[in-house]
């Protein structure tokens, strides 16, 4: 029989023991196995077992671990570690408040899911440099560090959707360069710094739906090419500070994109008018890319004046990309001037070259005005100089004929060209201005 003073040290430690157990059964009791034929890798799928701890006895070949929807609270990533082949770790749906850090790397994990718990502050994530993608959407997140996501190299999709984000600090994504997916939606986002994708050269998928911006900065889209941006469902107050946000949704209306809830899933289709604004009240529920404002320049901040109703383009002008185009009297007149000196010439030399071809109008379309015709087949003369002329209609073929307005100069000896075309036919009659 042992001491009284040793018995005691064994017995708890027995609880211990069985305690353990409790929280950590053995793993064929609790998770299937399976081999998945996507990635063929193994794969231990806990999921709805109420653990309240990882469970001991992982295989150490590994691949995927399903662990979601359990009671976890608190995790380190060290207990994965033995597991060299790990590549998925799904730890979403639980109620974690903390995620501890792993001294050494897991080299070989891609995928990480933490979504749907309860955490208050990003981990600390070092030692995963083959990490492309990191679920952190539906959490308590409400601010994110400068460079907290600097570690990972190689993220290429990031969700942060459904947190209490307010500000992002401009350097939050620094060091994403393989970046190509990004979702902000669902937040409470009220302003965006300029330079926040610096940077992110290779994203393609950006979304920001469902915060309450009103407007973004001058040059925010960094000339990224994007496949994809979703911008619905903010109260976008459509003035001055809007007008960046409206010649870009123009420019690449083709890239702009919603999401719609349908029965069981969700469709994405291309809807550029689902960017509406939602302030002023005279504005509300216009598309973002159709609202007219009179700023001196993009972002000003001068109030909002409207175009009256019968002054708003109905239909884009075949000139309307090229927005930035200011007309002014001089410039107009310019353009007059030069419109004239190429055209009436040429008018001219048509007209006289194809007089011959001018038939009289009936006496009914317009009053005519006969011309003495002199024995010569010249026509007499009058008093003071015409310089224009209409035919406006001629023959073009043997039965038809179209309405043309050709104006002309006086031709040689008080001619008019297309006068001396009707005299040339044995017509004596003119339409004159």
């Amino acid at each position: 029989m042992l001491p009284r003073s040793t018995a005691r040290p064994r017995l708890v430690l027995a609880l211990l023991a069985l305690w353990a157990r409790a929280e950590a059964a053995p793993l064929p009791d609790l998770c299937e196995q399976e081999v998945n034929k996507i990635k063929d890798l193994l794969q231990v799928s806990c999921v709805g077992k109420g653990l309240a701890a990882v469970p001991v006895g992982l295989p150490p070949g590994t691949g995927i671990l399903l662990l979601s929807s359990n009671r976890l609270e608190r995790v380190s990533l060290a207990v994965f570690q033995g597991l060299a082949n790990l590549t998925d770790l799904d730890l979403a749906n639980n109620s974690l408040a903390a995620v501890e850090s792993a001294s050494t790397p897991l080299p070989a994990l891609q995928q990480l899911s933490l979504a749907h718990n309860a955490l208050g502050s990003l981990p600390a994530l070092p030692g995963l440099p083959r990490l492309q993608r990191l679920a952190l959407g539906h959490n308590a997140l409400a601010q994110l560090p400068e460079g907290g996501f600097r570690a990972l190299r190689r993220l290429q999709d990031l969700e942060l959707q459904g947190n209490r984000l307010r500000r992002l600090l401009p350097g939050t994504f620094a060091g994403l360069e393989d970046l190509r997916d990004l979702d902000l939606s669902d937040n409470a986002l009220e302003e965006l710094p300029r330079a926040l994708l610096a940077g992110l050269g290779a994203l393609q998928i950006l979304r920001l739906e469902r915060n309450r911006l009103r407007a973004v900065p001058e040059g925010f889209f960094q000339d990224n090419g994007f496949a994809y941006v979703y911008l619905s469902g903010n109260p976008w107050r459509c003035d001055c500070r809007l007008q960046y946000l409206r010649d870009w949704i123009v420019e690449n209306e083709l890239s702009v994109y919603t999401r719609v809830q349908g029965p069981g899933r969700e469709t994405t289709e291309p809807d550029p008018e689902s960017v509406a604004c939602q302030a002023p009240p005279g504005q509300k529920g216009r598309p973002v890319m159709h609202f007219q404002a009179a700023c001196r320049e993009p972002g000003d901040g001068l109030p909002v004046r409207a175009l009256p109703a019968h002054a708003r383009p109905q239909a884009p002008a075949p000139w309307a990309g090229h927005r930035s185009l200011r007309c002014c009297p001089l410039r107009l007149a310019l353009h007059v001037a030069c419109l004239a000196l190429v055209a009436l010439p040429t008018l001219a030399v048509c007209c006289w070259g194809w007089g011959g071809l001018c038939r009289p109008l009936p006496a009914a379309r317009g009053q005519q005005r006969q011309t003495a015709v002199s024995t010569s087949g010249g026509l007499g003369t009058r008093a003071g100089p015409r310089l224009y002329h209409v035919c406006k209609e001629f023959q073009v073929a043997q039965s038809s004929h179209v309405t043309w307005l050709l104006v002309s100069l006086p031709g040689p000896a008080g001619q008019r060209p297309c006068e001396r075309g009707l005299l040339g036919e044995g017509r004596g009659a003119a339409s004159a201005l």
